[in-house]
């Protein structure tokens, strides 16, 4: 691969996450509004003042810069990761004027919001999905990643582990498991698809993404193929482009955990 043009292709130096402090939160477990048991997004706007109040001259609150929610869309996990609607806010934590909220209120203290953003693959539940599984001819089919046979390869991280599961006569690729069938990113409806999702939220409000699993968007082969293809990167430039085209000034944080080296390469 040829060497990085610079920080994150020659964004400038003061950008305003440098030295920004992101808090990262688990909407479900940090504060309940409504008494049902899980913390929801108003419960979320509730503490702000106690993250950042919006008044430098105070000393109460973390001066917390940045918020990253984890999975905040409607998915049938706890966690999120596996998402049956990239439009839509996860139920259990509200609706999406809450969101409308959280985002105006914490702007209003001068902090930056980001979004966990799943692309590597979506729940088994998403329409997506079900329509492709339905039939070797299906509209979806290609987005996802199918095979006749069982290619048998096993997780990157565990070889042991299977990445290819039996549905409906054939096997079809889900690198963490059943339950999250990865995208297929050589279909150009499927990379158009995760630009206007992005663009959407941005235009929303959100500050950005911290983007799950980008390791594993293309697959050329077991074990190492699995990870850091170099279609991955093609797809990274073009679709870091696309955000800041959507909002400059809006920022990507990469799920690369790696060897420098590796990581380097996604910088």
């Amino acid at each position: 691969a040829p060497p990085p043009a610079g920080p994150a292709d020659g964004e400038p130096a003061d950008a305003w996450w440098n030295g920004a402090v992101f808090y990262e939160v688990f909407v479900r477990s940090f504060k309940d509004s409504d008494g049902d048991g899980k913390g929801d997004l108003a419960g979320l706007v509730e503490k702000l003042d106690y993250l950042n109040d919006g008044d430098p001259a105070t000393d109460g609150d973390l001066a917390v810069d940045a918020l990253w929610l984890m999975p905040v869309f409607e998915s049938p996990s706890y966690h999120g990761y596996d998402v049956v609607d990239y439009e839509a806010i996860e139920q259990d934590y509200g609706t999406s004027a809450d969101l409308d909220a959280l985002l105006a209120a914490a702007h209003a203290r001068g902090m930056k919001v980001i979004v966990d953003l799943v692309l590597n693959h979506t729940s088994s539940q998403h329409p997506w999905f079900v329509d492709s599984a339905s039939s070797p001819a299906s509209a979806h089919r290609d987005w996802f990643v199918w095979s006749a046979t069982d290619p048998a390869w096993g997780q990157p991280w565990n070889p042991t582990g299977e990445s290819w599961h039996p549905l409906n006569g054939a096997f079809y690729y889900g690198v963490f498991w059943s339950g999250m069938p990865d995208l297929n990113y050589r279909t150009a409806a499927v990379r158009e698809e995760a630009k206007r999702i992005a663009a959407h939220w941005l235009g929303r409000g959100v500050d950005g993404f911290r983007l799950d699993a980008v390791r594993h968007l293309y697959e050329t082969g077991a074990g190492p193929g699995q990870s850091d293809a170099p279609e991955t990167f093609t797809f990274l430039r073009d679709f870091s482009a696309h955000v800041r085209s959507a909002k400059p000034g809006a920022t990507l944080v990469g799920e690369v955990w790696a060897d420098t080296a590796t990581i380097a390469r996604y910088y």
